[in-house]
């Protein structure tokens, strides 16, 4: 089932990716010994190149070796929903809606780190993102976000990375 243009390395499982759940925890989803993934946190901005971002997906998917998450801002959600990044990655792998998994990337937002923490010890999207990631990537980085990212501030799960890696 993966694109014949890639290579598998033996310990490697070779299947199409499936959208994360919440509450977001990285130990279930990154295991302690290396298993051949590198993993990506998308973060799209207030942009109109924030369109491109299932593209983006898309392609990446293409390299089994990669296990996405994005991260949107609210007013990037304009260009682009849940279901452009489904499509995208369904596209790729040729799949087709059976509804018994939930192929795809999933898309985290403002709103999903406010519904997942509700009192303390409870998980922490940013941190756990962090703690799964290998790589952040802001693209587009629009003025606004960088402005924020410059000036340290955190008012919004996309920007709030920053302390992430701090």
């Amino acid at each position: 089932m993966a694109p014949p243009h890639t290579f598998r390395p033996p310990h490697v499982q070779v299947r199409p990716p499936i959208k994360a759940r919440a509450p977001f925890l990285a130990a279930e989803h990154r295991s302690a010994e290396y298993d051949g993934k590198f993993r990506v946190v998308l973060v799209s901005s207030d942009s109109p190149a924030s369109a491109a971002m299932p593209s983006l997906v898309g392609s990446l998917c293409r390299d089994h070796t990669f296990d996405l998450q994005v991260v949107a801002t609210l007013p990037s959600l304009r260009y682009y929903d849940q279901t452009a990044l489904d499509d995208a990655v369904k596209t790729v792998w040729n799949l087709h809606d059976d509804g018994t998994l939930d192929w795809g990337v999933r898309r985290w937002t403002d709103t999903d780190e406010a519904e997942a923490w509700s009192k303390p010890g409870d998980p922490v999207l940013p941190s756990e993102l962090a703690r799964w990631a290998d790589l952040v990537v802001v693209a587009p980085c629009s003025a606004d976000m960088l402005a924020k990212i410059v000036a340290g501030f955190a008012d919004n799960i996309a920007v709030s990375y920053q302390s992430w890696v701090s």
